[in-house]
Protein backbone atom coordinates (compact mmCIF):
# COMPACT_ATOMS: atom_id res chain seq x y z
CA UNK A 1 0.00 0.00 0.00
CA UNK A 2 2.93 2.43 0.82
CA UNK A 3 4.01 2.33 -2.77
CA UNK A 4 0.64 2.90 -4.04
CA UNK A 5 0.40 5.81 -1.85
CA UNK A 6 3.91 7.34 -2.43
CA UNK A 7 2.39 6.98 -6.39
CA UNK A 8 -0.47 8.69 -5.62
CA UNK A 9 0.60 11.29 -3.89
CA UNK A 10 3.88 12.06 -7.39
CA UNK A 11 0.70 12.08 -8.98
CA UNK A 12 -1.14 14.85 -6.92
CA UNK A 13 1.77 16.77 -5.99
CA UNK A 14 2.21 17.51 -10.11
CA UNK A 15 -1.57 18.20 -11.07
CA UNK A 16 -1.18 20.49 -8.20
CA UNK A 17 2.27 21.97 -9.55
CA UNK A 18 -0.03 22.45 -12.55
CA UNK A 19 -3.32 23.79 -10.72
CA UNK A 20 -1.25 26.47 -9.02
CA UNK A 21 0.54 27.25 -12.91
CA UNK A 22 -0.48 30.50 -14.33
CA UNK A 23 -1.10 29.13 -17.30
CA UNK A 24 -3.96 26.60 -15.46
CA UNK A 25 -6.37 30.11 -14.73
CA UNK A 26 -6.07 31.16 -18.16
CA UNK A 27 -6.85 27.76 -19.18
CA UNK A 28 -9.58 27.12 -16.30
CA UNK A 29 -11.37 30.89 -17.76
CA UNK A 30 -11.23 29.56 -21.54
CA UNK A 31 -12.75 26.15 -20.33
CA UNK A 32 -15.60 28.08 -18.57
CA UNK A 33 -16.20 30.06 -21.50
CA UNK A 34 -16.59 27.15 -23.94
CA UNK A 35 -18.84 25.38 -21.41
CA UNK A 36 -21.31 27.96 -20.81
CA UNK A 37 -21.09 28.25 -24.83
CA UNK A 38 -22.15 24.78 -25.03
CA UNK A 39 -24.95 25.23 -22.25
CA UNK A 40 -26.48 27.52 -24.80
CA UNK A 41 -26.04 25.20 -27.90
CA UNK A 42 -27.38 22.24 -26.20
CA UNK A 43 -30.35 24.31 -24.91
CA UNK A 44 -30.84 26.02 -28.47
CA UNK A 45 -30.64 22.48 -29.90
CA UNK A 46 -33.33 20.62 -27.44
CA UNK A 47 -35.71 23.57 -28.33
CA UNK A 48 -35.26 23.59 -31.55
CA UNK A 49 -35.33 20.11 -32.97
CA UNK A 50 -36.36 20.20 -36.50
CA UNK A 51 -34.89 17.34 -37.65
CA UNK A 52 -34.41 15.27 -34.48
CA UNK A 53 -31.58 12.75 -35.73
CA UNK A 54 -29.11 15.70 -36.87
CA UNK A 55 -30.16 17.44 -33.64
CA UNK A 56 -29.65 14.30 -31.41
CA UNK A 57 -26.27 13.72 -33.03
CA UNK A 58 -25.33 16.94 -31.79
CA UNK A 59 -26.44 17.26 -28.17
CA UNK A 60 -24.77 13.88 -28.09
CA UNK A 61 -21.17 15.46 -29.55
CA UNK A 62 -22.01 18.50 -27.15
CA UNK A 63 -22.61 16.60 -24.43
CA UNK A 64 -19.37 14.79 -24.83
CA UNK A 65 -17.65 17.55 -24.86
CA UNK A 66 -19.21 19.31 -21.85
CA UNK A 67 -18.42 16.02 -19.95
CA UNK A 68 -14.71 15.86 -21.20
CA UNK A 69 -14.06 19.11 -20.48
CA UNK A 70 -15.68 19.49 -16.58
CA UNK A 71 -13.74 15.98 -16.05
CA UNK A 72 -10.12 17.67 -16.75
CA UNK A 73 -10.72 20.80 -15.28
CA UNK A 74 -11.67 18.62 -12.24
CA UNK A 75 -9.00 16.87 -12.31
CA UNK A 76 -6.49 17.88 -9.96
CA UNK A 77 -9.22 18.21 -7.13
CA UNK A 78 -10.46 14.84 -7.62
CA UNK A 79 -7.25 13.64 -7.23
CA UNK A 80 -6.74 15.25 -4.16
CA UNK A 81 -9.93 14.06 -2.60
CA UNK A 82 -9.06 10.50 -3.80
CA UNK A 83 -5.52 10.46 -2.06
CA UNK A 84 -6.96 12.28 0.75
CA UNK A 85 -9.57 9.51 1.37
CA UNK A 86 -6.66 6.62 0.65
CA UNK A 87 -4.88 8.24 3.78
CA UNK A 88 -7.63 8.36 5.99
CA UNK A 89 -8.49 4.77 5.33
CA UNK A 90 -5.03 4.06 5.89
CA UNK A 91 -4.72 5.72 8.88
CA UNK A 92 -8.24 3.81 9.75
CA UNK A 93 -6.28 0.06 9.26
CA UNK A 94 -3.11 1.38 11.16
CA UNK A 95 -5.39 2.61 14.65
Amino acid sequence: MAADTAERFDEVRELRKLREHPSWFVLSRLIDEKLKKHVKQLAALMLNRTDATIAQREIDYLSGWHDALVWFKGQPDRKQAALETALRREGDDLA
